[in-house]
């Protein structure tokens, strides 16, 4: 681990750069840069000024982990869509769509814990897209659904 000091003329003032070398043995598809070194070198840009390069490294991998989530928003919930060309529609449809997954993410949390790392689509049809018959009579109109032992029995 080391601090490179290097900075480009366009950079602001503040910009550190920290290079992490490892020694890959099976690190899939990486292409080296010298044959004969199995090395792997990540290198981080921050305008943190005090942290020691070890701390900015370990923050910065864990930000890896919020891909998937991304790619879950994405790709379950048509985040990466725009959907009218005024600016201001699309802000309120990006916030109810984040609204509905934070939704369902504390709903399957508090309620179903166990289909925590599904996926959205998989969420979907286990819970909202369930099977039902509206019936219709003198008394009203009743929605019939199976019963919570049946679901429970599908979800387990």
């Amino acid at each position: 681990m080391a601090e490179v000091p290097f900075r480009r003329s366009d950079w602001p003032d503040g910009v550190r750069v920290i290079a992490v070398r490892t020694r890959d043995r099976e690190n899939g598809k990486q292409i080296y840069l010298w044959e004969g070194l199995d090395y792997t070198v990540q290198v981080f840009l921050t305008n943190e000024p005090v942290e020691a390069p070890e701390d900015v490294a370990a923050r910065y991998d864990l930000r890896a982990g919020i891909e998937p989530l991304i790619g879950d928003l994405k790709h379950g919930w048509g985040c990466g869509r725009v959907p009218s060309h005024s600016f201001n529609a699309n802000h309120a449809a990006l916030l109810l769509k984040l609204l509905t997954a934070n939704l369902m993410r504390r709903y399957v949390l508090d309620h179903v814990p166990h289909l925590a790392s599904w996926r959205t689509p998989w969420l979907r049809r286990a819970l909202i897209l369930v099977p039902g018959r509206l019936a219709r009579s003198a008394r009203g109109t009743k929605l019939h659904v199976p019963e919570r032992s049946q679901l429970a029995r599908w979800l387990n």
